[in-house]
């Protein structure tokens, strides 16, 4: 049988009910980590154990693209959202709005046979 893809999206504003991370950030302001980092023109790499923290949630994910214009993340591989006092939630992909707080995460299913 041939995967299905969903696409689920939220406002991981409402989602986070304005509960922060362990690391206190002013709104709008995110912090990210990773192995390793770089920059073209505007867009950030990040690459390998890369951890995202906004104002509202913690991202954790194989990679992630930021678009420092667009204030955008795309996050790719192994996908997790950590919302406080909420639970987790994981994907293959993850788009995120860092202003808007506007999440969209792309899953595979596979029906069961």
């Amino acid at each position: 049988m041939r995967p299905v893809i969903l696409l689920a999206c939220f406002s991981a504003v409402c989602l986070a009910q304005q509960s922060s991370p362990a690391t206190p950030l002013a709104r709008n302001e995110w912090t990210i980590t990773a192995a390793h980092q770089t920059t073209d023109g505007r867009i950030s790499h990040a690459q390998g154990h890369v951890e995202l923290v906004t104002t509202d949630l913690r991202f954790r994910a194989d990679a992630v693209d930021m678009d420092e214009a667009k204030t955008t993340a795309h996050l790719v591989g192994h996908v997790t959202v950590e919302i406080p006092n909420r639970g987790t939630l994981t994907a293959d992909e993850a788009d995120y709005d860092l202003i808007s707080g506007d999440l969209s995460l792309k899953l595979k299913v596979t029906p069961a046979h």
